[in-house]
C-alpha cells in the first residue's frame, strides 16, 4: 500500500509541475549566438538546434523523474527485519541509473551542438545523427 501511494504522489508531483515547465518553454529566447551565422541552408541548422533543443529538455524531464525517484526511495519505510534495507537499494540501483542518464543525455550539450553544426556545413554530418533527424525538426514551430 505504501508503494502505491508513494507512486501516486510522484505521478501527482510530476502532473502538477508541467504546466509551469510549459510556462517557462513559451517565453524562452533563443540566444543569438546559438545559430550558426555562416552559410549554410538554414532549415537544416534550425533542424539541427532544435533537434538538440529537444533532447536537452527531454533530459531536464527524465532526470528530474528520475532524481525525484530516488528521493522518495530514500525515504525510510519502517521495515527492519528487510535482508537490505531500502536507502541501499536506492542508493546502489538508483544511483547508477541517474549517473548514467546524465552521461547519456551529455552528448546533447551545446558544444556538440556546435560541432554537428560544423560538420554538416562541412559535408560531414554522421549519418547516426542523419537518421535521427526527423521530419518534425524541419518544421516551423506554430506559435500557441
Amino acid at each position: 500500500m505504501r508503494l502505491i501511494s508513494k507512486f501516486s504522489l510522484v505521478l501527482l508531483l510530476i502532473a502538477a509541475s508541467r504546466p509551469v515547465a510549459l510556462a517557462q518553454l513559451v517565453g524562452a529566447v533563443v540566444p543569438p549566438d546559438t545559430l550558426a551565422v555562416r552559410p549554410a541552408p538554414l532549415d537544416t541548422v534550425a533542424a539541427l538546434h532544435r533537434f538538440y533543443t529537444a533532447q536537452r529538455h527531454k533530459r531536464s524531464y527524465v532526470v528530474g523523474a528520475t532524481a525525484l525517484l530516488v528521493g522518495i526511495g530514500l525515504i525510510p519505510d519502517g521495515s527492519p527485519k528487510a535482508i537490505i534495507s531500502q536507502r541501499v537499494a536506492v542508493a546502489f540501483l538508483g544511483l547508477p541509473v541517474l549517473g548514467a542518464e546524465l552521461l547519456y543525455y551529455n552528448a546533447y550539450n551545446r558544444k556538440r551542438e556546435q560541432r554537428a553544426i560544423d560538420a554538416f556545413q562541412a559535408h560531414r554530418l554522421p549519418r547516426s545523427l542523419q537518421r535521427r533527424l526527423k521530419a518534425r525538426y524541419f518544421r516551423e514551430p506554430t506559435a500557441q
